[in-house]
């Protein structure tokens, strides 16, 4: 295997990713023939997984893709969970490297360590060169499920690779803009995370302890607990589990359990786990009871444990160029129905998952069907079956690649005991960064296309149509009494483009329109939002700029409500060690709250292994968006500082 490999950590979303990627083609390119491998470990969800292909194309990118479905990769490497993130391995397994962020420039360092490690090192011998790809197309290369699956299995390294990752958080809330006086205001609250691993051959354990001092106007809660332990051992084509566990069952209808830290959210299954990897099958089975962090960093709160159950198996198997998929779910939600009742649930679903090179391009398809059927969930136990089907194609040209997506969800809905616990991540077929209600019993399509008219430059349109309902009924045909407000029709379409250039200069605007009817025809919310972002290096220096805002009308009682809201961020970087950004947000959503946002932020790398973030200002909040998945987050006036160290 190459004596170096470069993993890095991207998704589709993330801003900075898109900056760097341009840097990452370029640098695997240049270092192919001298035996580095660069690995590109996506961590995008169920939502966005679909635009890979049109995201990698963009920038024609070389290297092996790996969706870490389960966050192995995330838990071996980079267990902050930071992206983006750049981690040099050896052979051995050891992090000789690591950086997280990514500011124009790092490439140059990125390069520079490079070519000491290999200056120190003999050349590849000539059978472990990566050969190159045949045509341009093969470089959108498909993604695998897991790395184990993308390369052969690694000899057992001598001795042990241990790595700590220790993160501090401080924060002093000044006030949470509440309307009502009752509620808390003010906090000051100090988090300790630490998070270790140790391999040792074909062992492997892993750790994190979690203590947090929350002191509220209401209430004050100090806790320490380990919060995920995990024991792995691989032995032929096995790997046997015990602990905490990341899974990720098909496209994510079934089970999504995962980590989401802009949201505060961690949930894994804590229980035992049993995995085979053959040439054409796999299969997977775990047990065990979900286990979400106890301490909301979003909202300073300590949380108790779910306590619900889940049993869970998959079998995949490779049939030439399919993989074909069966799964099977069964829970327990304590205390998950509208009465308080237990909620007993099952899910089976079948998925099948094609990818085929073509002279002209790649094509990228796939189909999952799900059945459930659930007992408690509504009121006097009742039982209830629902479906859900997904399917996408994705046709990857040499200039232009395709994704069309189709949805049918009904009683699609796999909530915890928990407000805002959620064990799956069905497709929502929106951006992003947008908010969908209604998913659990929604039909529609996504079309979105991408077209690269300049070897540096790519433009792209996206549309999005389905039906909804808030009610738990059919999206197809309405509810009965009241259906004017329990069912609508949503559409979205957006157009953008970016840009990026060898002189370190990288753009993107987009520009779209959101509108939302209930059933009569009536409009019940639409927004107009703009977003851009550029980012330019200035020899020793780099300039980053990025703007977003949005304009949205609500429908409500006394008539429609409009307002703007958005956020302007400008960061000046000193030879990728030193960033200082001033940010101004406005909102003139709620009128008790300020509609000015200013906010200031300094950021120091130490060290590859140290990095320090300050922020003292205003944060605008609302709803907040990551990869689909979305929460309330309160607005923030204060000061906020995060160190993160790796050892």
């Amino acid at each position: 295997m190459s004596p170096i490999t470069v993993y890095v950590f991207f998704a589709t979303w993330c801003v900075p990713c898109r900056q760097e990627m341009p840097h990452v083609a370029d640098l695997a390119r240049e270092y192919r023939d001298r035996g580095v491998r660069f690995v590109l470990v996506s961590e995008d969800a169920p939502s966005t997984a679909p635009q890979l292909p049109a995201f990698l194309a963009r920038f024609g990118v070389e290297g092996e893709l790996v969706l870490d479905e389960d966050s192995s990769l995330l838990e071996k490497y980079n267990p902050a969970a930071n992206i983006p993130f750049t981690a040099i391995v050896n052979s051995r397994g050891q992090v000789l490297y690591s950086r997280a962020g990514y500011e124009p420039g790092d490439e140059n360092r990125l390069r520079e360590f490079l070519n000491e490690q290999l200056a120190a090192r003999p050349p590849p011998a000539a059978d472990s060169v990566l050969p190159r790809p045949p045509n341009e197309a093969a470089k959108t290369l498909p993604a695998r499920s897991a790395l184990r699956l993308a390369e052969p299995a690694m000899p057992p390294a001598p001795g042990a690779v241990a790595s700590i990752y220790s993160t501090t958080m401080g924060v002093r809330r000044n006030t949470s803009f509440r309307d009502t006086e009752s509620s808390p205001s003010e906090a000051n609250v100090l988090t300790e995370r630490i998070e270790g691993a140790v391999t040792a051959g074909r062992f492997a354990l892993a750790a994190r302890v979690d203590a947090a001092v929350l002191e509220r106007t209401l209430a004050a809660d100090r806790d320490a607990r380990l919060e995920k332990l995990r024991a792995a051992m691989s032995w032929w084509r096995l790997r046997l589990s015990a602990g905490d566990e990341y899974a990720k069952f098909g496209n994510g209808l079934v089970l999504s359990v995962r980590r989401i830290d802009l949201l505060g959210q961690d949930t894994t299954v804590r229980g035992g786990r049993l995995e085979y990897v053959g040439d054409r099958l796999d299969a997977t089975a775990l047990a065990g009871v979900f286990n979400p962090q106890n301490v909301d960093t979003i909202d300073f709160k300590q949380v108790d444990d779910a306590g619900d159950l889940v049993a869970a198996a998959q079998l995949r198997e490779r049939a030439g160029g399919l993989l074909l998929g069966q799964t099977l779910v069964g829970s327990r939600i304590t205390g998950g129905s509208v009465t308080g009742a237990d909620v007993d649930l099952m899910m089976v679903g079948l998925s099948a998952e094609g990818k085929s090179a073509q002279t002209w391009g790649m094509v990228d398809a796939a189909l999952e069907i799900v059945g459930l059927t659930r007992r408690g969930f509504a009121a006097a136990g009742a039982r209830e079956n629902g479906h859900g089907a997904y399917g996408r194609i994705s046709v990857a040209g040499h200039t232009t690649v395709m994704l069309l997506e189709g949805k049918l969800y009904r009683r699609m809905s796999f909530p915890g005991s928990r407000a805002n616990l959620l064990y799956h991540e069905p497709p929502t077929l929106e951006r992003d960064d947008q908010e969908l209600s209604g998913n659990a019993d929604s039909a529609g399509f996504r079309l979105r296309l991408d077209h690269r008219v300049h070897p540096r430059a790519t433009i792209f349109w996206n549309g999005v149509a389905y039906r909804t309902t808030l009610d738990g009924t059919d999206p197809l045909q309405g509810g009965v009494g009241g259906a004017a407000l329990d069912r609508g029709l949503l559409w979205h379409t957006y157009v953008g483009a970016d840009t990026w250039h060898p002189s370190g200069f990288s753009g993107a605007l987009s520009a779209g329109a959101r509108r939302e009817n209930d059933a009569s025809g009536a409009r019940r919310r639409s927004n107009f939002q703009l977003n851009a972002d550029a980012a330019q290096k200035l020899g020793s220096f780099a300039l980053v700029a990025k703007w977003d805002h949005r304009f949205d009308t609500k429908e409500l009682v006394l008539g429609p409500k409009s307002f703007v809201r958005g956020t302007a961020v400008l960061g000046l970087t000193w030879r990728s060690f030193v960033t200082l950004s001033g940010l101004y947000g406005y909102s003139t959503e709620a009128a008790r709250n300020p509609t000015h946002y200013p906010g200031a932020e300094v950021r120091v790398i130490f060290a590859p292994h140290v990095d320090l973030r300050l922020f003292a200002g205003r944060l605008v909040g609302g709803r907040v968006c990551v990869s689909g998945a979305c929460r309330d987050v309160l607005p923030f006036e204060g000061a906020r500082l995060d160190l993160q160290m790796r050892y």
